[in-house]
């Protein structure tokens, strides 16, 4: 089974919303490196993780091997130029594409949901403008480009992942999972604009659903080989559930769904692993959102994977879709927060602090503006201490200028293991050097990481509310 839930036992009750713990088994990563749910997916930019060269690739890869290498690809960065030639994006070296799956979506690499308007898709296709043009997607062609980047089930015996080239073959892709082409109609949509994106949704995961993935090669050979004879494996799909936040509209987005993919017993086992909750992220409250995912997991069968986008809300967003019940999480925060020159420096474990003080900030400059003992260096000295408390810090802010310290005391990342000082990523982000943006991403998806990693601790010992209400105290 590619995925498998190990929190909680197993259990038909799905009526309630409840986080839970699992394995993911996803393209040619050995059995022994299973991805750990709940795991953050990281948007893509031009077909490649945005400021990761292959050395922070493989030394995050190296430090979280269960936590760190799933990516959402755009479909748009990968569409065929012309004729039937493909436009393959810039992709990671091959020594990593076996450790580093990517979902293909239409989401934008996770940052932003496509919203079509009305009169540029029906129930047969979908256009949209690109860097090279506007092009059209129909269930068929989608299904061939999918098949065209699917992963080898396993590499030959004498390549090893870790080399720094492999043998020549049939180049491998790094597609484990494509998400069906969805319509996410905004959230002021009409109730018809919503109907018949739901319709049109569901009957696009039917044609996917029913498409082979790869065809038969002439002369009767074996399903499932490329031109090469390397037999080829189809990636997994997920289904995508739209309905914004009309309740009714999710519920029959779900049935509708789970009834086209009802296959008869003469064909093959549905290609379906789980569903995309879409139509998220365009404006609705944070109680609307956790209404729809209620809504739609209470309605799913417990073996399936869940994925949705969460996180422009800040780390409370993605807790709270970890705590619903969402075992992959597509979460462009990092990147955010990196082109605004902000750092996350807040503790990640809901640990004691070394000198003995709790986690909130005392009021010390107000009291010594009453006693009438402030000096600018003084005053410099319990800013910095006060924002050292708080969870995120804006590099833009002239007072890092001569701060030495690194980002964050125990952090393992680049920035913080050279180290980087406050003061130096200041100034390369006021020179617009590009490395202060590597370091400061590497940082922030580093915190990040480590965030997932503790959530799902805290998740096995069922004590995740408490360290929900940690995360919140620091970015209060």
């Amino acid at each position: 089974m590619p995925f498998q839930v190990v929190y909680p036992p197993a259990s038909n009750d799905a009526s309630t919303l409840s986080p839970r713990a699992g394995l993911l088994h996803l393209g040619s990563r050995p059995s022994s490196l299973p991805l750990h749910t709940p795991l953050l997916a990281l948007p893509t930019e031009h077909g490649a993780p945005p400021y990761l060269t292959p050395d922070l690739l493989l030394d995050l890869h190296t430090r979280h091997p269960h936590s760190f290498g799933l990516f959402l690809m755009d479909v748009r960065d990968c569409l065929p130029i012309k004729d039937n030639l493909p436009s393959l994006p810039p992709t990671l070296p091959p020594s990593l594409l076996p450790l580093l799956p990517t979902c293909l979506s239409l989401r934008g690499g996770g940052s932003a949901p496509l919203t079509l308007p009305p009169a540029s898709c029906n129930f047969n296709q979908v256009s949209f403008d690109t860097s090279n043009g506007r092009k059209s997607l129909t269930p068929s062609s989608y299904r061939a480009l999918i098949a065209s980047l699917a992963f080898p089930p396993s590499l030959p015996p004498s390549c090893d992942p870790t080399a720094d080239a492999l043998p020549p073959f049939p180049p491998p892709s790094l597609v484990s999972m494509a998400v069906s082409i969805m319509d996410e109609a905004p959230e002021d949509a009409s109730r018809t604009r919503q109907q018949k994106a739901v319709e049109r949704t569901a009957r696009w995961v039917e044609d996917l659903a029913l498409l082979p993935f790869l065809p038969q090669s002439e002369g009767g050979g074996e399903e499932g080989k490329s031109s090469a004879g390397i037999r080829r494996k189809s990636p997994f799909l997920l289904a995508g559930i739209v309905g914004g936040s009309d309740l009714k509209m999710r519920s029959h987005s779900v049935r509708l769904t789970l009834d086209k993919i009802a296959l008869p017993p003469s064909l093959p086992p549905s290609p379906i692993l789980g569903v995309v909750l879409g139509g998220l992220g365009l404006g609705e409250t944070a109680a609307a959102r956790l209404s729809v995912y209620n809504t739609v997991i209470s309605s799913l069968p417990p073996s399936w994977l869940r994925m949705a986008v969460a996180g422009q809300g800040g780390m409370e967003d993605v807790l709270s879709a970890v705590a619903a019940g969402v075992d992959v999480v597509a979460c462009p925060l990092p990147l955010l927060l990196t082109r605004e020159g902000h750092a996350l420096v807040g503790r990640v474990k809901n640990e004691g602090r070394k000198d003995g003080r709790e986690g909130k900030r005392r009021p010390r400059k107000r009291a010594r503006r009453e006693e009438g003992v402030k000096g600018e260096e003084e005053e410099e000295e319990e800013e910095e201490e006060e924002e050292e408390e708080e969870g995120i810090i804006n590099l833009w802010d002239r007072k890092w200028r001569k701060d030495a310290r690194a980002l964050r005391e125990g952090c393992g990342c680049l920035a913080c293991r050279t180290p980087h000082s406050r003061a130096y990523i200041h100034h390369l982000l006021l020179c617009r050097e590009i490395l202060g943006e590597v370091v400061l991403f590497v940082h922030n998806l580093e915190w990040v990481v480590e965030m997932a990693e503790e959530a799902r601790k805290e998740l096995l010992v069922g004590s995740l509310d408490r360290y929900r209400q940690f995360i919140q105290s620091i970015f209060a």
